[in-house]
């Protein structure tokens, strides 16, 4: 017999200028979500998109059995405030965040940040195995001169 868990669970994603792969995305990520879990939202941010993004997002959620909540942002505020909105919204007693669209990573990883999780770690930060240049050289350098105990690097998503 397969139970799904009872934690209520949000996914907060970040939108600006997606178009279809934000819909293939949240698909893939909801699939997952309602593999594991009971209850769940998807909360997506848009971050002002100009594109058609909010629209195919809007025309897939018709389809989408849990709860969607679509966040417009009326000007561009970036990455970070974008976010803070979402995560404002959530109301999941775990939130997952993911700053981007690109699945570089496979879906098994959210639940598998979920059972890392119940083991005891507040943060859970999936990393993917290859990262572009200049984000590893970024954090390179900064872990060389940071007097922090822990070596930073590049996540694909957070789990908190």
């Amino acid at each position: 017999m397969n139970t799904k868990e009872k934690n209520f669970v949000s996914a907060v994603v970040y939108l600006h200028n997606d178009g279809a792969r934000a819909v293939e995305f949240c698909r893939t990520a909801a699939a997952e979500l309602d593999a594991h879990f009971a209850q769940y939202e998807l909360v997506v941010v848009d971050d002002a998109c100009t594109d058609d993004t909010v629209a195919q997002l809007r025309a897939w959620g018709k389809e989408q059995a849990a709860p969607l909540t679509i966040l417009h942002m009326s000007t561009y505020h970036g990455l970070e405030n974008a976010m803070n909105a979402g995560l404002d919204a959530a109301i999941g007693d775990y939130v997952y965040e993911f700053d981007s669209t690109e699945l570089c990573y496979p879906a098994e990883l959210i639940f598998k940040a979920y059972q890392t999780a119940l083991t005891g770690s507040d943060i859970v930060s999936v990393c993917p195995r290859t990262v572009r240049g200049s984000s590893g050289l970024f954090y390179k350098v900064f872990n060389a001169h940071s007097q922090s105990a822990y070596q930073l690097r590049t996540d694909a998503f957070r789990l908190v």
